[in-house]
């Protein structure tokens, strides 16, 4: 059992965890272009959060990508005053670098244009098992991490899913399992990952929308917890990994 001076300790270090997996999974929003719905809750955990640089940021960097740059500038300048006078310091130079870019209108701020390609859509439900926040917290972080080594797009879904876009199926499965064995590894009975795997037409925008998406989440629904199913053209274009056949889906086995 922790003693009374660790107690405070661990809250701290699981609120740290939650905070940090939100700005994961908002830094993976922004990167989806879905820039105008995040701002309420930006300003919400700037407001919660003034010191912290990386919201900031953030909110930042939607309000200009919303059309609102004098609003963008503004949060600037109020994070400026607040640093000032409460630690007596100036903006760190990344935010100070975002002033600039944002005064410019600079082109690597812009959301990525909307876009067509058949690509392999990994719709992940974590399945968190009961309704703690810092384990939620952090099985999104974890697969946020893993997936965006190889994936095109990554983004947050209802509920429990985790929506990811691969290029290349083997790739697609190779990360669904990785994630999976991590997830399981890290977080233990806390979460059953189950992955579906399609691959079809895509659109990338503000959001992922098309066939592959939807198929991939048809699949999930067949499949046990640690599994991977796929369907059949994912499972022939992944030629680096072996499947067993089950009904209309196939079951990643390496």
């Amino acid at each position: 059992a922790l003693s009374d001076c660790e107690l405070p300790l661990a809250a701290a270090r699981l609120e740290e965890q939650r905070v940090k997996a939100l700005e994961q999974r908002i830094e993976a929003d922004l990167a989806s272009g879905r820039s105008s719905e995040l701002v309420g809750e930006l300003e919400s955990l700037v407001a919660e959060h003034p010191l912290r640089e990386p919201f900031r940021a953030q909110l930042m960097l939607a309000l200009y990508r919303a059309g609102r740059q004098a609003e963008a500038l503004d949060s600037y300048r109020a994070a400026r005053a607040t640093l000032l006078d409460e630690l007596g310091i100036e903006p760190s130079p990344r935010l100070q670098q975002l002033e600039q870019a944002i005064l410019r209108q600079d082109d690597s701020l812009a959301a990525a244009a909307e876009r067509t390609l058949t690509a392999t859509a990994l719709f992940l439900d974590l399945g968190i098992q009961g309704e703690v926040e810092a384990v939620a917290g952090r099985a999104f972080a974890l697969a946020t991490e893993e997936l965006s080594a190889t994936a095109e797009r990554v983004e947050r879904g209802l509920a429990d899913a985790v929506l990811a876009v691969f290029t290349d199926a083997d790739h697609a499965v190779e990360a669904a399992i990785r994630t999976r064995d991590r997830l399981t590894a890290e977080l233990g009975d806390a979460v059953q990952p189950r992955v579906g795997l399609a691959t079809a037409e895509l659109t990338l925008a503000d959001r992922v929308e098309g066939v592959a998406a939807v198929l991939a989440a048809r699949r999930v629904r067949e499949a046990k917890p640690g599994e991977v199913v796929a369907g059949e053209r994912t499972a022939a274009a992944a030629r680096a990994h072996s499947f067993t056949h089950r009904g209309d889906c196939y079951v990643a086995t390496a």
